[in-house]
C-alpha cells in the first residue's frame, strides 16, 4: 500500500522490526493509497478502501476490501464492498470476526468527512450498519475504538461495541 499522495500501488512489502528490513510479498488486485489495514486474530490482514485509479487514469476512492493471507503470500477480495467508498479512515478489530471501519472521506471533489462508520464489517460477508461519526485524516489508537482529531474536528469520539453507539 502506498501512503505517498497520488501514487496508488498494488505492491506490498512486509517489515521485519528485528532486522529493519522489508521483503516483497504478493500484490493486491487493486492499486491503493490512503487505505486502512487491520490484522485479524487468525493472522490475516484486512485492507479497506483507499484511493486508486480507474482505467482512464482518473483518481477514485475505493469501496472494496482485500484480505492478505501471510501463509500463502496472496490477496483475495472480501466477499462484498463496504457500504460506501472511503479513504483516510481507520479500522479496528472488535472481536474475532468484526472490524469497525470509521470515518474517512469520499474523495474529490467532495472532501468533507464522511458522517458514517460501518459496524461491524465481517471480512467474509462485508455486512455492516451505518452510524454517525464524521472525521478524516485522523489519528487512532490501536486496540481501542476511538478517533482523535482530524481536519474538521479537534475532539475525540469513542465507539462502544456493546451498545453499537458512538459519543464525542
Amino acid at each position: 500500500m502506498s501512503s505517498t499522495p497520488f501514487v496508488p500501488t498494488p505492491s506490498c512489502e512486509i517489515f521485519d522490526p528485528v532486522t529493519f528490513a522489508f521483503t516483497s510479498t504478493g500484490s493486491m488486485a487493486a492499486a491503493r493509497s490512503f487505505a486502512s489495514a487491520v490484522r485479524l486474530l487468525d493472522g490475516r490482514v484486512l485492507v479497506t478502501g483507499g484511493q486508486g485509479v480507474d482505467g482512464l487514469g482518473n483518481f477514485l476512492v475505493r469501496d472494496d476490501a482485500e484480505i492478505y493471507d501471510p501463509a500463502t503470500g496472496t490477496w483475495s477480495p472480501a466477499a462484498t464492498p463496504m457500504g460506501r467508498p472511503r479513504s483516510h479512515h481507520g479500522s479496528f478489530l472488535l472481536s474475532t470476526t468484526d472490524v469497525l471501519v470509521m470515518s474517512g472521506t469520499p474523495g474529490l471533489p467532495d472532501r468533507r468527512a464522511l458522517g458514517s462508520l460501518q459496524q461491524p464489517l465481517r471480512p467474509a460477508s462485508g455486512a455492516g450498519v451505518l452510524r454517525s461519526l464524521p472525521r478524516r485524516r485522523r489519528d487512532a489508537a490501536r486496540r481501542a475504538p476511538f478517533m482523535a482529531g482530524g481536519l474538521e474536528s479537534k475532539g475525540v469520539s469513542l465507539y462502544d461495541p456493546p451498545s453499537a453507539s458512538s459519543a464525542p
